[in-house]
């Protein structure tokens, strides 16, 4: 399977999936691997989603925030989570 680099946009609406969505974290799990995104905090957010997908069997939904901790690291997740919050509020 060859795997094609998106765009901003798109990739939004798969980490929305991921963390929403049962299936979609399961399918995309399935073939998930490193550095499937062009953004750091895209691909960090996407691992934990696979890390969780993988012992509970089910995507994160809000349990996605007690992975999240306030400091400099979590900033730009942070950031990131707060525009597919209001991505996914449109």
């Amino acid at each position: 399977m060859k795997i094609t680099k998106t765009n901003g946009k798109d990739e939004r609406r798969v980490l929305i999936g991921m963390i929403t969505d049962d299936f979609v974290c399961g399918s995309i799990y399935s073939k998930w691997e490193r550095n499937l995104f062009t953004s750091k905090s895209s691909n960090i957010v996407s691992g934990f989603c696979a890390q969780y997908y993988k012992e509970f069997d089910k995507a994160p939904n809000k349990d996605i925030l007690s992975y999240l901790r306030p400091g400099p690291k979590a900033k730009k997740i942070n950031l990131q989570l707060s525009l597919l919050r209001s991505f996914y509020r449109d």
